[in-house]
């Protein structure tokens, strides 16, 4: 269990600094670099595979749940 934790925080922070690095190739590349854009794009880096875990973890229990599924009833 501890093991599985360890290697999921870790994917975690990889994904987050991928993102962080390729946001901040982007904004030198352009010439739009600043501290405030950097500070920008590193808290967004750690905030959207956190946004996208929770809303798979919703997903998954709803689906768990059979709440996502509705039977279509057709009127004949």
């Amino acid at each position: 269990m501890f093991l599985s934790y360890i290697v999921l925080v870790g994917l975690y922070f990889f994904i987050a600094f991928l993102f962080f690095a390729l946001s901040a190739m982007e904004l030198v590349e352009t010439n739009r670099s600043s501290t405030g854009r950097l500070v920008v794009a590193l808290v967004t880096a750690c905030g959207w595979p956190l946004s996208v875990s929770l809303v798979s973890i919703v997903l998954l229990v709803l689906a768990s749940q059979g709440s996502t599924t509705k039977k279509i009833e057709t009127a004949t």
